[in-house]
């Protein structure tokens, strides 16, 4: 007597997870589809774009950033994927980098990564905050240029060490007999 195995339903199959309880398989595996339409990505489709199939390793050109295009605000964006259009798949993330904040005003909001100007200074701020005075807390921001400093440090090399190279110059080509 041969024996015809029964075969049940995907949606009869239900499996435990320890984590979550008890699921239908065939309704855990279509949420693993994401999309709709001609765009669905089942989840290998998903994991394919991210990593290697033979190493495993993350694809490094999969993920990408950029700050959004003529935004004032250099709005931060994200891609995850493969992409043909170079303007395509991009979403903000909430976040900004480096937003050029001008001078330094009192009662303003500061996010991490602004830059604000101050005389000839140039700050980042690294602890976002609500200034309270006029003055650049610098417990909450770091100097990144000091234009006085640059201008010390250019007048020292013209005093002092400028006329030095020129007379090696002089020198030099005076051995050579150019001169």
């Amino acid at each position: 007597m041969t024996t015809v195995p029964t075969t049940p339903k995907s949606e009869q199959i239900q499996f435990r997870s320890e984590k979550t309880g008890v699921h239908n398989l065939d309704t855990y595996l279509e949420a693993c589809e994401l999309g709709t339409g001609s765009n669905v990505k089942t989840l290998p489709n998903v994991l394919g774009t991210l990593f290697d199939n033979t190493t495993g390793a993350v694809i490094s050109t999969a993920i990408q950033f950029r700050l959004k295009p003529n935004d004032p605000n250099n709005t931060l964006q994200s891609r995850f994927g493969t992409y043909t259009n170079a303007n395509a798949g991009w979403s903000d993330l909430n976040a900004t980098i480096f937003r050029q904040r001008g001078t330094h005003q009192s009662n303003t909001a500061y996010s991490r990564l602004d830059m604000v100007e101050d005389g000839t200074k140039y700050f980042v701020c690294h602890t976002a905050h609500t200034s309270t005075g006029t003055q650049v807390d610098t417990t909450k921001f770091n100097v990144v240029f000091d234009g006085a400093q640059v201008l010390s440090e250019i007048q020292s090399f013209n005093a002092n060490t400028a006329p030095r190279l020129k007379r090696l110059e002089d020198e030099v080509l005076l051995q050579l007999g150019v001169v």
